[in-house]
């Protein structure tokens, strides 16, 4: 129900941006767009990692390559209605969505069965989870990462153009080998993770690296050797979301839901906090120096 309110509230925020044709409409459908992705990222990792099915420490981290194959792809998707209309674009977007929310009524029966399974894990009440040291250091090191994530595919564009006086499309690309990075990742832990190997681990390991990838981006000397090491910082860190709700959900099987929220309350919260902060930065600093002062959080 979780997952079908977000994908109603996207269909909305397309159709709102078809038929609302004021500046102002477009803040709003953006509003919408984020209560109803909170729904549908929420809802899903709830439903796949709390699944009595043995692969599902395999399922959640192919979720988030399913959405990072599809960030990449959607900007390329769009590119045909550019002679025709964005929002065309959009609202074509939006009754392929619709479709899909109706067709998912189709297995409502077989979903009530497989969520009678789920309900067999007892929640732990929600004052001892948030009290035990290693879910506040899991959900701090989470933060830290979306942050440096958030600004990092922020401002890497912006690096390459402004540092290498590169063109539009060696600046794009910056962008498309950071979310290559992520996504390959994100599709290798999969194997990975099913073949037993620690959750924190291959955290752990994975934002050292990316750190030293961002490092190694911000004091390149030019912008080939720029992009190798941001698609690198990309793909060590990749797996750190995935992992945490693998390994927090092993912990508590009958409040996945809560940390799948908790897990996108302090993504929020690392993704908006710190961009101000970055912007000074860049502008006193320059953009290099940003992204090696805000490396550091990964290795925080």
């Amino acid at each position: 129900a979780i997952i079908r309110t977000g994908m109603l509230f996207i269909v909305i925020g397309l159709f709102m941006i078809l038929l609302l044709p004021y500046e102002w409409s477009l803040y709003l459908a953006f509003i919408v767009f984020g209560f109803g992705g909170f729904c549908m990222d929420s809802g899903s990792n709830s439903y796949l990692s709390s699944s009595p099915d043995s692969d599902s420490r395999r399922n959640v981290p192919l979720i988030h390559f399913v959405y990072s194959t599809g960030a990449l792809l959607s900007g390329y998707i769009m590119i045909p209605f550019r002679n025709l209309s964005w929002r065309i674009g959009y609202a074509a977007f939006g009754f392929a969505m619709l479709i899909v929310l109706i067709s998912s009524f189709a297995g409502s029966a077989q979903q009530e069965d497989g969520k009678s399974r789920r309900g067999e894990s007892k929640p732990v009440p929600i004052r001892s989870i948030v009290s035990n040291p290693s879910f506040i250091a899991l959900t701090i090191s989470l933060m830290l990462y979306m942050t440096a994530q958030q600004i990092g595919s922020n401002w890497y564009p912006y690096y390459i153009e402004t540092t290498f006086k590169a063109s539009d499309a060696i600046a794009a690309a910056a962008m498309m080998s950071f979310w290559i990075g992520i996504a390959a990742m994100r599709f290798l832990s999969s194997i990975l993770l099913s073949k037993g190997l620690s959750p924190i681990l291959l955290s752990a390991i994975g934002l050292a690296v990316s750190g030293i990838g961002q490092m190694l981006a911000a004091l390149s000397g030019n912008s080939t050797m720029a992009l190798v090491w941001i698609a690198l910082s990309g793909f060590a860190a990749g797996a750190n979301i995935p992992c945490y709700i693998v390994e927090v959900s092993s912990w508590y099987p009958g409040n996945t839901f809560f940390v799948s929220t908790l897990y996108l309350l302090s993504g929020t919260i690392g993704r908006m906090v710190m961009q101000p902060i970055a912007a000074f930065a860049a502008d006193r600093l320059g953009p290099g120096s940003m992204l090696l002062l805000f490396s550091s959080f990964l290795f925080v």
